[in-house]
Parts: structure tokens; C-alpha cells; sequence
């Protein structure tokens, strides 16, 4: 049932009209979700660094429930959500970036955090709720077109994606790796030429060499 409050006419007498909407934002940043604890042998995967994707997952449902039934929740995801830099391709660890490649691990990390996956699209399910993705140093695969197509398609709805700075209402927000000439970059010549332009049989990210050192 949709909140009202009361309001008086011009003839005195009273009228409901919609309460205000109740909005909130929440940021979070540096999660570094890999491809799963097991892999797909059954091994352990020394290299995800994440681990809590049951705490994730009720942080989510937090923010949809109870208190916040009511409101319009955009969640923020300030950088490095995903950790492209510890997933191997096919047994490798390669140096270049291509749109192939980066699909696939982000495809083996949406199935080794599935249940995390679920939670954001049941989420931005919710009328009101949307989701906001900043990509930051170790998830610049991200920049990709089919890599974002992708992840619309796992969550359900459009997600809002920003290169580097998300700004709104006064309020600056940015991973910051671009203060890092590690991991600087410029985003107007992270994007290769248009493929019809280059003799390989794919392009690939224009990212600074030490990108792929672990940070």
C-alpha cells in the first residue's frame, strides 16, 4: 500500500497525497570476486580472495527488506567487484586483454559466485532499485561491450556503468587507481580502433603493462 499524507484544498477540505520517495545509496568496493573457492576439478583456488558470499548475499537482501522495503535503493559498486587479475584462461595467465577472453572468465566468475549473482538480480528486481558499476583496476575488462551485455543479461536490467567517476547531486565517486601511475589509464584510449583498422584477428585492451601485476 503506497504511503499518503494529508493535504488541506482550496475549499478546506483535506486531500492525500503521495508521501515523498525515500531514496538511499549504498557503496560498496574491493570485493575482488574470482572464480569460486573450488575449482572446477574440485581443487582449492588459492587465488579468490573472497569469501563471504553469504554475508554478500544478506547485505543485499538488507537493502531490499524490512526497513528499506519502502525505498528506492541504488547500490554502488565502486571498483574491483570482480578480480579478472587471479583468473586464469583455459590453465594461463595471459598479458593482453582480449573482449573473448574477458567474457569467459566473467562467465566462470558469475558461476562460482552464483549465489551472489541471483541476490543482485533479485535486487534490482525490486521496482525502484538499480544498480550502479564504477570499474575499477582489477576489473577493467569491464569496459567491454560484451562483457557488459553479459552481466545485463545475469542481473535482468540494465546496469548503470561508469569508466571512472560517477558524480551526482555534489557527490564525487571513483575507485581511484587513476592516482596510481601503476594503474592509470587514459578511458578515451583504453578502447583499441575499430577492428576493420588492425591486422590481428582480435583487439585487446589498451591497459598499462603493470596492470597485470597483483595490487
Amino acid at each position: 500500500m503506497e504511503a499518503t499524507s494529508q493535504a488541506e484544498s482550496s475549499e478546506g477540505t483535506a486531500v492525500a497525497k503521495p508521501a515523498p520517495i525515500k531514496k538511499v545509496k549504498v557503496i560498496i568496493s574491493d570485493l575482488h570476486l574470482g572464480k569460486g573457492r573450488l575449482l572446477e576439478q574440485g581443487g582449492i583456488n588459492s587465488l579468490e580472495e573472497f569469501y563471504y558470499g553469504e554475508k554478500l548475499v544478506e547485505f543485499i537482501h538488507y537493502y531490499s527488506t524490512g526497513v528499506f522495503r519502502d525505498y528506492e535503493v541504488e547500490l554502488i559498486i565502486n571498483g574491483d567487484f570482480l578480480n579478472f587479475l587471479q583468473c586464469d584462461y583455459k590453465g594461463h595467465f595471459l598479458s593482453v586483454i582480449t573482449e573473448a577472453v574477458t567474457l569467459e572468465i566473467l562467465k566462470d566468475c558469475v558461476k562460482g559466485h552464483q549465489n551472489v549473482f541471483t541476490a543482485l538480480a533479485e535486487f534490482a528486481a525490486k521496482p525502484g532499485n538499480t544498480i550502479t558499476y564504477i570499474v575499477g583496476n582489477h576489473d577493467q575488462g569491464m569496459l567491454w561491450p560484451a562483457c557488459r551485455a553479459y552481466l545485463n543479461q545475469v542481473i535482468g536490467t540494465p546496469i548503470r556503468f561508469k569508466n571512472i567517476v560517477y558524480f551526482f547531486d555534489g557527490v564525487h565517486i571513483e575507485h581511484g587507481h587513476m592516482h596510481e601511475a601503476a594503474n592509470r589509464m587514459d578511458p578515451k584510449k583504453v578502447l583499441p580502433e575499430e577492428r576493420s583498422c588492425r591486422t590481428d584477428s582480435e583487439s585487446s585492451l589498451r591497459v598499462p603493462l603493470l596492470f597485470w601485476k597483483w595490487c
